[in-house]
């Protein structure tokens, strides 16, 4: 086996990949994810937790509505049914895979090729469209300006709208992408986390104030004694492939980051918290893979920026890094697998209209 020989294609199809026009190859590539995933409709958990609770708007009368920016913005729009609830989300699903090249563009100037295989390694795609109908494309279209945009403008935008749609699960998620500015020594990445942690918990604070006018003491704390049993279990029978479902194909990229630090000790610490924060809020929330990939989104975009950022040093390993990713997204298994739900979908819309 001629290793140079290899060496050399790899490198020249990893360079011709990256010289792809980038609007083209992230198509290409979120297609992939789709045709890979399939996708699958939250119509019940829609019509039966969001839909009853937008009859009673302006009012906070069910816990989901601590996520207060998804139904006001329904509420504003005259939304009341599920099919319209659904159609507002898919196109705030379809506005933020439409922002990623542009904004990667900008903040990744000759390297946004890069930049987007390893955003389409996240396992944060599989999972919005698993869950299509469900509030998480306010979650992902905010992340991904806070985690992309150049100005500190677009990381207070970007954070309000992420957290407007679970500020209690964006808090945990910026207090991860924190810590792990600090003990990566992520220096760019310190005041981006600060700003999503202060804007999460403002929005908590502001989603409690409306419960409270509203004469709701429900929060989403107690929904978790409700799941805790349940999740526990699924939890014990599925965990190595919750390990897989935190990072997915980047998983190379996060350990490559972590085995870079000088600090043994920080490299170890760095590790404990990616994986223990994220299986903590996976283990005791009932949507697993879902919950694992929104939690673990800001701390992986910080991570990506970061790599990104250290390639423009050592250009010669890019070709490499990206074969090897879209080697690995192509085999790996993905964070959700919903062909399965698409035959009832057709059967239920088939039989709806025909």
């Amino acid at each position: 086996m001629n290793t140079d020989l290899i060496g050399r294609r790899v490198k020249y199809l990893g360079n011709r990949i990256l010289n792809v026009n980038p609007y083209f190859l992230w198509i290409v590539l979120v297609v992939f994810v789709l045709a890979k995933t399939g996708f699958r409709s939250s119509s019940l958990g829609v019509s039966t937790n969001f839909i009853p609770a937008l009859a009673e708007m302006p009012n906070a009368t069910s816990l989901f509505q601590s996520g207060f920016g998804p139904f006001w913005l329904a509420f504003a729009l005259g939304i009341d049914t599920t099919r319209e609830w659904i159609m507002m989300t898919t196109l705030i699903l379809a506005s933020a895979i439409a922002l990623v090249v542009p904004l990667a563009k900008r903040q990744f100037p000759g390297n946004a090729q890069f930049a987007l295989i390893l955003i389409a390694a996240l396992p944060i795609l599989s999972t919005q469209f698993s869950w299509i109908g469900m509030y998480d494309p306010f979650i992902f279209l905010g992340l991904i300006i806070w985690g992309l945009g150049r100005s500190t403008t677009w990381w207070v935008v970007g954070a309000f709208i992420a957290s407007s749609a679970n500020p209690e699960q964006l808090t945990v998620a910026a207090t991860l992408a924190l810590l792990i500015a600090f003990t990566m020594k992520l220096v760019s990445g310190k005041r981006r986390a600060l700003i999503l942690l202060g804007v999460s918990i403002f929005n908590v604070a502001v989603s409690q104030l409306w419960f409270l006018l509203s004469g709701n003491s429900s929060n989403r704390s107690n929904q978790l004694g409700e799941l805790l049993e349940p999740s526990l279990y699924s939890f014990s029978m599925y965990w190595p492939l919750y390990v897989w479902g935190i990072f997915g194909v980047l998983w190379i990229v996060v350990l490559l980051s972590v085995a870079s630090l000088q600090s043994k000790k920080s490299a170890i610490i760095s590790l404990v918290i990616l994986v223990g924060i994220p299986l903590l809020a996976g283990a005791i929330t009932l949507d697993g893979f879902r919950v694992l990939a929104l939690v673990a989104l800001p701390v992986t975009l910080l991570i990506v920026g970061n790599f990104v950022d250290s390639i423009k040093t050592n250009k010669f390993t890019a070709p490499f890094i990206a074969v090897a990713m879209l080697f690995i997204l192509v085999i790996a298994p993905p964070a959700e697998l919903s062909w399965p739900a698409i035959g009832p979908i057709i059967i239920d819309f088939l039989n709806q209209y025909f």
